[in-house]
Parts: C-alpha cells; structure tokens; sequence
C-alpha cells in the first residue's frame, strides 16, 4: 500500500476548494446580471404594487398659492392679503416643507426655519393636514400652525 502524504492531501483540497468558490462566484454573478431588472421594470412592478412613483406627485404640487383677497369687515376696509395652502403629506419632512415655503415666498431662509422647529423639538412631529398660511407670517406663528403648538 502506497504511503499517504497529508500535506500534499490537504493542499489538494484546499485549491479544489478555492477554483470551487471561485466558478461559483463567477457563475452566481452572471445570473445577478441577467436577472437584473432595469429601471422601468422597477418603476412598473411599484406602480403595479401601489407605490408612490417619485417623479409623480412631487411635493412641489402640495402647495397652491390663493391670492383671493380676504374681507377685513371690521375696519370697513378690505385689504388684499395672499395666502398659501401647504399640503403636508405623510412622509414628508420638515426639511421638505422648509423648502416648500422658502420657493413660495413665504420664509426667506429654510434653515433658519429648521433650527428653529428643532429648538423647540418639533422635528419629529410634522403632521400630514391642509394648512393655510398667510403670507409674511412669522416663524413662530408658521411653527404654531403647522405643529398645533
């Protein structure tokens, strides 16, 4: 009987181990490849699904400016106010209403908007709802609005 050398065994082994792992990885990775789905087949299969579709309903269609002029009655006079109506959508964040107010004109600077919900720890607590906000509005008075502080 012929004398078994281990060492040669084990390394034997070990390299029929490596090329295995070695076409199995290339051959997995080939499958990925044909398997892929590219990016309307993804946009399809989440409409069919009932996904948002993110370049439909974009948040920039949750606002509409109302320029109607608003009856002041008490003082005899009317006066011609515009308002916006913000239409915050579930899963919308505060950093997208900032943005929101900043393009209509109803706050000048979005981060400045930001700090402040944050300092007074609102960031979390953005509600979907209708909102209408009076154009000149304050921060605070904006913040009070939207959080129902």
């Amino acid at each position: 009987m012929k004398r078994i050398f281990w060492g040669s065994l084990v390394l034997g082994m070990g390299i029929g181990i490596f090329v295995t792992a070695l076409l199995s990885i290339i051959w997995f990775d080939r499958q990925a490849v044909d398997n892929a789905l590219s990016d309307q087949q993804i946009m399809e299969k989440a409409k069919a699904l009932g996904m948002i579709d993110p370049t439909e309903g974009s948040y920039k269609q949750s606002i509409t400016v109302d320029e109607k002029a608003h009856e002041e009655t008490e003082t005899g006079s009317s006066s011609q106010e515009s308002f916006v109506i913000l239409t915050v959508n579930k899963g919308m964040t505060v950093s997208d209403v900032a943005g929101i107010l900043r393009d209509s004109g109803v706050i000048s600077d979005a981060d400045a908007f930001i700090n402040e919900v944050r300092k007074a720890d609102l960031i979390t607590r953005l509600q979907p709802g209708i909102f209408e906000i009076k154009k000149g509005s304050t921060t605070d008075e904006i913040i009070r609005l939207l959080f129902n502080k």
